[in-house]
């Protein structure tokens, strides 16, 4: 029930109305009278009611009075004046006052009735929207996160760029967005490369990376503005902001020193960081960003734990990398030699020529991708196919070019001696070995020169060569060879069909079955188990 206040000083006028009026009907009691202003603050201050009807002319404080001094403590009561004096300045100052209804004496029970049901409609209708705008408001904060979330993205990635926009989205956010900062991009790595997301260890790199966040977040607490967006590469994008440019590089330093220090100490993890140049408004941030990640692609070779501005290596950057023709040739000398230390001192002589050039992280990864594509054609053209791996996938795991050779240096260890092992086998052995597997396996219609060659460990070109070089026939003529010979043998010792005969040797298809051994033999299975001799 809505509660209702009626103010006249006239006491049959006030008692009319609150009894008179079938207040129930529209859901409205009425909870006091009052004959004064000042009696009806009183009321009003004990019981607040939602709807005030108030004669206009009263002694002490008028109806007017009673309107402001009730409005200025709640502005959601609504109020009916009635007046018996038809005055123009009365009714412009109740609009004024936004009054619901100014009303002359005499007025009828309906038609006070009738106004006091569209104030008490207006009233629901304003709660209903509040209860709504209150509902809207709790999804809000509790979408907040994720909110501001998506904001970040889209600016770091320049997805908004109007001032008026991003003002739009900063106050549904409660965000302070300050007109006179300076603002960059920090981006935070944890070291030690970046997991598949199909392998365990990303899980575990994803709660390393949101737990350098939460140390970030208390370590840059002391700053103006700052915002941070965790990416799903394990990454941390730290926007900050300050008015004055040399107090944010003083800042930045030092914060980002301290943050290492408490990783290292409380996770035993390094991270690095890279810091883009400063620009003058959040729009522009997308650009201080992808300063900061190339800034970051430099730690290959200024190593983990490492703090990089793109300021610093900007003139770096400009340079071009010069490929060590000289030092690959002698790493594929050793290869073929047997001599492991020729081989380590020309992958690190190569190496050692990265190192000195300083390069960003994609041109150094480029070097290393063509030097292991030769290497790679190079093994493959001596009959031992071992340097197979996805090199881009083995860089994307490795932060340092420390770690890189290592790895290579180990992979072209192992793939000099299987080199050897290979040429003190000798061929013959290979093929001794590969002719078991071949009469063990013939039956197998998926068996293929392929197959063979991949599980001796050749290319399948050389296997092919080097077969017929050992054997004098054709890896084709020899399995085709096998597989006759046991079908004679079925053909002669069972009572199978020609059709069954056929798959259990290989050759699901019958008509090529019973013409392939027409081929071989003269006769067709039928007339070679009949006896009959070749034409």
């Amino acid at each position: 029930m809505l509660k209702l206040l009626v103010v006249d000083d006239e006491f049959n006028i006030r008692e009319g109305l609150a009894k008179a009026v079938d207040w129930q009907s529209i859901g409205v009691e009425v909870v006091a009278t009052a004959n004064s202003g000042v009696d009806a603050m009183a009321c009003y201050d004990r019981l607040e009611p939602d709807i005030v009807i108030t004669d206009i002319f009263m002694d002490e404080m008028n109806g007017l009075e009673l309107v402001e001094a009730i409005s200025r403590k709640n502005k959601n009561v609504k109020f009916i004046l009635i007046s018996g004096y038809d005055e123009f300045e009365y009714a412009r100052k109740a609009i004024d006052l936004k009054v619901h209804r100014y009303l002359l004496k005499p007025v009828s029970p309906e038609m006070i009735l009738s106004d006091v049901r569209a104030v008490a409609a207006e009233i629901q209708e304003e709660r209903a929207l509040q209860e709504r705008l209150g509902m809207f408001a709790e999804e809000i904060a509790k979408s907040r996160d994720l909110l501001l979330r998506q904001f970040l993205h889209d600016v770091l990635h320049g997805c908004i760029v109007n001032p008026d926009e991003m003002k739009k989205f900063a106050d549904v956010l409660s965000i302070t967005l300050p007109g006179d900062a300076s603002y960059a991009c920090v981006v935070l790595e944890p070291d030690g490369g970046t997991p598949s997301e199909d392998d365990f260890p990303y899980r575990e790199a994803r709660v390393l990376s949101l737990a350098i966040c939460r140390i970030a977040e208390e370590v840059f607490r002391g700053f103006p503005s700052c915002w941070f967006y965790p990416d799903y590469d394990n990454r941390i994008f730290l926007i900050a902001g300050m008015s004055n440019p040399k107090e944010l590089d003083h800042a930045f330093s030092g914060c980002i020193e301290r943050l290492q220090k408490i990783a290292k100490q409380n996770l035993g993890a390094t991270v690095s960081a890279g810091i883009g140049n400063h620009c003058g408004s959040l729009a522009d941030i997308s650009q201080s960003r992808r300063e900061a990640l190339r800034a970051l692609e430099y730690k290959m070779v200024s190593g983990r734990e490492s703090c990089i501005r793109i300021r610093d290596v900007q003139a770096i950057d400009s340079q071009r990398l010069v490929y060590p023709n000289e030092e690959e040739q002698r790493i594929l000398n050793a290869m073929t030699s047997e001599d492991p230390l020729k081989l380590a001192d020309s992958v690190n002589a190569f190496f050692r020529i990265l190192f000195l050039e300083r390069m960003q992280d994609n041109r150094i990864k480029a070097a290393l991708v063509k030097l292991y594509g030769v290497l790679a054609m190079k093994m493959n053209e001596l009959g031992v196919p071992v340097l197979n791996d996805d090199m881009l996938d083995i860089l994307s795991r490795h932060d340092t070019l420390d770690s890189v050779r290592e790895w290579f240096l180990a992979a072209c260890a192992a793939a000099q001696k299987k080199l050897s092992l290979f040429r003190e086998e000798g061929m013959r052995s290979i093929i001794r070995n590969s002719e078991k597997y071949i009469r063990s396996n013939f039956r197998d219609m998926e068996l293929s020169l392929s197959l063979v060659a991949d599980h001796m460990g050749l290319t399948p070109s050389y296997f092919s060569r080097l077969f017929k070089q050992e054997t004098g026939s054709t890896y084709i003529d020899y399995v085709v060879g096998l597989r006759i010979e046991h079908a004679k043998r079925l053909l002669r010792t069972t009572t199978h069909r020609i059709f069954d005969i056929g798959e259990m040797v290989g050759y699901p298809n019958s008509q090529y079955f019973c013409t392939l051994f027409r081929k071989v033999c003269g006769v067709s299975p039928v007339e070679f188990r009949e006896g009959r001799e070749p034409r």
